[in-house]
């Protein structure tokens, strides 16, 4: 195949994935419609460790002097409410027919709320807080900015250690 055909048919099969690309997008953007709630924040119990800035998918939320989400990017995907190391962020989902309404639409909330997972409250086979992949005292602490690793310390947090070049907010490395 010459060099101008090949283009030409790699800019067909782009022009392909692209629509193929928009109709995922559009069905996304239906499912999303149909799930309605907010996003809650307990001001209380919120340390503004960013946590749940770093983890949210769309970039919905931002922490300064306080947490502000920004409902018209939010999906309610709960990934917020799950890392969050205080418990101080909450999906409230609005009660429609009798049951309250779930992303997954089958009762059991965000990724490890649903039935035998959690602190105890299921059949023994919860995951725990954070996934519960047993990452014991070894492993990294990783910044979500800049990509710096350094050894965790048993019995610290990585969300309370400050990246040592850029000051963000660590992560645990998975």
């Amino acid at each position: 195949m010459e060099k101008n055909e090949e283009i030409i048919e790699l800019k067909r099969k782009l022009k392909l994935l692209s629509s193929k690309a928009e109709e995922i997008r559009k069905i996304i953007r239906e499912k999303e419609k149909t799930v309605s709630g907010k996003i809650v924040v307990d001001k209380d119990k919120c340390v503004l460790c960013g946590i749940c800035s770093n983890v949210c998918p769309v970039n919905a939320i931002t922490v300064n002097d306080e947490v502000k989400i920004d409902e018209s990017l939010c999906v309610l995907c709960g990934r917020c409410a799950q890392e969050c190391p205080r418990e101080a962020i909450y999906v409230n989902f609005k009660y429609e027919g009798g049951k309250y309404k779930m992303p997954r639409f089958d009762g059991t909330g965000p990724r490890g709320q649903g039935p035998g997972t959690g602190r105890g409250l299921g059949r023994g086979g919860g995951r725990g807080r954070m996934g519960g992949s047993g990452m014991g005292s070894g492993g990294y602490c990783v910044c979500p900015a800049c990509g710096k690793r350094v050894t965790h310390n048993r019995g610290v947090p990585c969300y309370s250690i400050k990246c040592p070049d850029c000051g963000a907010n660590m992560t645990r490395e998975m």
